[in-house]
Protein backbone atom coordinates (compact mmCIF):
# COMPACT_ATOMS: atom_id res chain seq x y z
CA UNK A 1 0.00 0.00 0.00
CA UNK A 2 1.35 3.41 -0.87
CA UNK A 3 1.92 6.12 1.67
CA UNK A 4 -0.87 8.19 0.10
CA UNK A 5 -3.32 5.33 0.60
CA UNK A 6 -2.51 5.13 4.32
CA UNK A 7 -2.97 8.90 4.70
CA UNK A 8 -6.29 8.70 2.88
CA UNK A 9 -7.47 5.95 5.24
CA UNK A 10 -6.34 8.00 8.24
CA UNK A 11 -8.16 11.11 6.99
CA UNK A 12 -11.39 9.13 6.77
CA UNK A 13 -11.02 7.46 10.13
CA UNK A 14 -13.52 7.86 12.91
CA UNK A 15 -10.90 9.53 15.08
CA UNK A 16 -10.56 12.49 12.72
CA UNK A 17 -14.33 12.80 12.40
CA UNK A 18 -14.73 12.72 16.19
CA UNK A 19 -11.99 15.32 16.67
CA UNK A 20 -13.56 17.64 14.11
CA UNK A 21 -16.96 17.21 15.76
CA UNK A 22 -15.48 17.96 19.17
CA UNK A 23 -13.80 21.14 17.92
CA UNK A 24 -17.03 22.32 16.33
CA UNK A 25 -18.98 21.50 19.50
CA UNK A 26 -16.52 23.45 21.64
CA UNK A 27 -16.74 26.46 19.33
CA UNK A 28 -20.54 26.35 19.36
CA UNK A 29 -20.61 26.02 23.14
CA UNK A 30 -18.28 29.03 23.50
CA UNK A 31 -20.60 30.99 21.22
CA UNK A 32 -23.59 30.01 23.35
CA UNK A 33 -21.74 30.88 26.57
CA UNK A 34 -20.87 34.27 25.15
CA UNK A 35 -24.50 34.80 24.11
CA UNK A 36 -25.67 33.93 27.62
CA UNK A 37 -23.09 36.22 29.22
CA UNK A 38 -23.53 39.22 26.92
CA UNK A 39 -27.18 39.05 25.88
CA UNK A 40 -29.16 37.18 28.54
CA UNK A 41 -27.34 38.22 31.71
CA UNK A 42 -27.84 42.00 31.17
CA UNK A 43 -31.58 41.32 31.10
CA UNK A 44 -31.32 39.38 34.36
CA UNK A 45 -29.20 42.17 35.86
CA UNK A 46 -31.85 44.71 34.85
CA UNK A 47 -34.55 42.63 36.53
CA UNK A 48 -32.64 42.12 39.79
CA UNK A 49 -30.93 45.52 39.84
CA UNK A 50 -27.40 44.09 40.08
CA UNK A 51 -24.52 44.87 37.75
CA UNK A 52 -22.13 41.97 38.43
CA UNK A 53 -22.41 38.28 39.18
CA UNK A 54 -21.18 38.24 42.80
CA UNK A 55 -23.89 40.74 43.75
CA UNK A 56 -26.61 38.20 42.93
CA UNK A 57 -26.62 36.40 46.27
CA UNK A 58 -29.03 34.66 48.57
CA UNK A 59 -28.45 34.79 52.33
CA UNK A 60 -29.62 31.85 54.45
CA UNK A 61 -28.72 32.32 58.08
CA UNK A 62 -25.01 33.10 58.19
CA UNK A 63 -24.34 31.58 54.74
CA UNK A 64 -24.31 33.67 51.60
CA UNK A 65 -24.91 31.78 48.36
CA UNK A 66 -23.56 33.55 45.25
CA UNK A 67 -26.00 32.10 42.72
CA UNK A 68 -25.02 34.78 40.21
CA UNK A 69 -21.78 32.92 39.49
CA UNK A 70 -23.73 29.82 38.44
CA UNK A 71 -26.25 31.52 36.17
CA UNK A 72 -24.12 31.69 33.00
CA UNK A 73 -23.32 27.93 32.92
CA UNK A 74 -26.95 27.10 33.72
CA UNK A 75 -28.27 29.37 30.97
CA UNK A 76 -25.68 28.06 28.50
CA UNK A 77 -26.65 24.47 29.34
CA UNK A 78 -30.34 25.28 28.87
CA UNK A 79 -29.63 26.79 25.44
CA UNK A 80 -27.53 23.78 24.41
CA UNK A 81 -30.28 21.39 25.54
CA UNK A 82 -32.89 23.43 23.67
CA UNK A 83 -30.79 23.01 20.52
CA UNK A 84 -29.74 19.38 20.97
CA UNK A 85 -33.12 17.80 21.84
CA UNK A 86 -34.80 18.69 18.50
CA UNK A 87 -31.68 17.59 16.60
CA UNK A 88 -31.62 14.27 18.47
CA UNK A 89 -35.32 13.69 17.79
CA UNK A 90 -34.81 14.41 14.10
CA UNK A 91 -31.85 12.01 14.06
CA UNK A 92 -33.92 9.24 15.62
CA UNK A 93 -36.70 9.84 13.12
CA UNK A 94 -34.51 9.77 10.00
CA UNK A 95 -31.65 7.41 10.86
CA UNK A 96 -32.97 4.59 8.71
CA UNK A 97 -35.46 3.16 11.15
CA UNK A 98 -38.22 3.82 8.62
CA UNK A 99 -36.43 1.50 6.18
CA UNK A 100 -36.97 -1.56 8.38
CA UNK A 101 -39.81 -3.96 9.01
CA UNK A 102 -40.47 -6.79 11.40
CA UNK A 103 -40.01 -10.43 10.48
CA UNK A 104 -43.45 -12.09 10.54
CA UNK A 105 -41.99 -15.18 12.24
CA UNK A 106 -39.73 -13.83 15.03
CA UNK A 107 -40.49 -10.06 14.95
CA UNK A 108 -36.81 -9.12 14.48
CA UNK A 109 -36.25 -5.73 12.86
CA UNK A 110 -34.90 -6.31 9.33
CA UNK A 111 -34.30 -4.17 6.22
CA UNK A 112 -37.28 -3.72 3.88
CA UNK A 113 -35.45 -5.43 0.97
CA UNK A 114 -34.40 -8.49 3.01
CA UNK A 115 -35.16 -11.86 1.41
CA UNK A 116 -34.36 -13.93 4.51
CA UNK A 117 -34.47 -13.13 8.23
CA UNK A 118 -30.97 -13.19 9.81
CA UNK A 119 -32.34 -14.55 13.11
CA UNK A 120 -34.81 -17.28 12.23
CA UNK A 121 -33.87 -17.68 8.52
CA UNK A 122 -37.50 -17.41 7.41
CA UNK A 123 -37.90 -16.78 3.69
CA UNK A 124 -39.43 -13.35 3.13
CA UNK A 125 -40.83 -11.51 0.16
CA UNK A 126 -39.06 -8.15 -0.37
CA UNK A 127 -41.27 -5.12 0.18
CA UNK A 128 -40.88 -1.78 -1.51
CA UNK A 129 -39.99 1.11 0.84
Amino acid sequence: MSRLGRLDDFARSDLIIAAAGLLIALAVFELIRSFAENMVMPIIFAIFGATEFPFLTLTIGDAELAYGLVLIPVIALAIVCALVVPLWRAHLKYDGLSETRSCPECLTSIPMAAKRCPECTAVLTPEAG
